[in-house]
C-alpha cells in the first residue's frame, strides 16, 4: 500500500473520531511497514494540528455547505383526504379482483354443472 493510501486510511479513521496513535497502530498491526505508516502520519500532522488547534482553526473560513436536516412534509387536510380516498379505492379494487378470480376458478371447476343448469332453464 502506498503512502497516499495509508494517509487516506488514517484520515478516514480520524474522521470517524479515532485517535491518531490508534489509527497508526491499527495499520502496523495489520502488517504495514511501521516506517511507511509513520511517514504517512507525519504528512498529516499539519492538517491534524490545524483541526485541533483553536488559534489556527479560528482563522479559517466557516464551511459554506453545512448539512441540512431534512424534515418530512406534513400533508394538508385536503391531501390527507385524497390519500385516504386513494387507499380505499385500491382496497376496493383488490377485493373486486379477488372476487372475480374466485368466480373464474369456480366456473372452471364446475363448468359442466353450470352448462347443465343453464340448458335446463331453456
Amino acid at each position: 500500500m502506498s503512502k497516499d493510501e495509508i494517509e487516506a486510511g488514517i484520515k478516514n479513521a480520524l474522521k470517524r473520531g479515532e485517535d491518531l496513535e490508534k489509527a497508526k497502530q491499527s495499520f502496523i498491526n495489520s502488517g504495514y511497514n511501521p516506517d511507511d505508516v509513520e511517514s504517512a502520519a507525519e504528512g498529516l500532522r499539519g492538517i491534524i494540528e490545524r483541526k485541533y488547534d483553536p488559534e489556527l482553526r479560528d482563522n479559517e473560513q466557516p464551511e459554506k455547505s453545512k448539512k441540512r436536516e431534512i424534515k418530512p412534509k406534513k400533508l394538508s387536510p385536503a391531501s390527507q383526504e385524497i390519500a385516504s380516498g386513494t387507499k380505499v379505492a385500491v382496497i376496493f379494487l383488490l377485493i373486486l379482483l379477488f372476487l372475480i378470480t374466485i368466480g373464474v376458478v369456480f366456473a372452471l371447476i364446475f363448468r359442466e354443472e353450470i352448462i347443465n343448469f343453464i340448458e335446463g332453464l331453456f
